[in-house]
């Protein structure tokens, strides 16, 4: 795996473990709009139900994945 690969690895990994855990119970982001839509982002990877914690944490990984991949695309664009 190369360096670059891994950076961006470290870098969504660290990113989603933040935004998680501002949405757990008593973080800056708990219950807002964008928690819901992250939920519902989330459900939508698996084919059932699952929880909101497992569903959070699916949403924000494909939503930081989404936003560091594509920005440096955007802006060589």
């Amino acid at each position: 795996m190369g360096l670059l690969t891994r950076f961006f690895n470290a870098t969504i990994d660290i990113t989603t473990k933040h935004l998680v855990s501002s949405m757990r119970n008593g973080g800056v982001l708990h219950r807002t709009r964008f928690h819901q839509s992250v939920i519902k982002f989330g459900q939508r990877y698996y084919s059932g139900p699952v929880s909101d914690a497992k569903a959070t944490k699916a949403g924000a990984e494909m939503l930081v994945s989404y936003t560091v991949l594509k920005t440096p695309c955007w802006l060589a664009g």
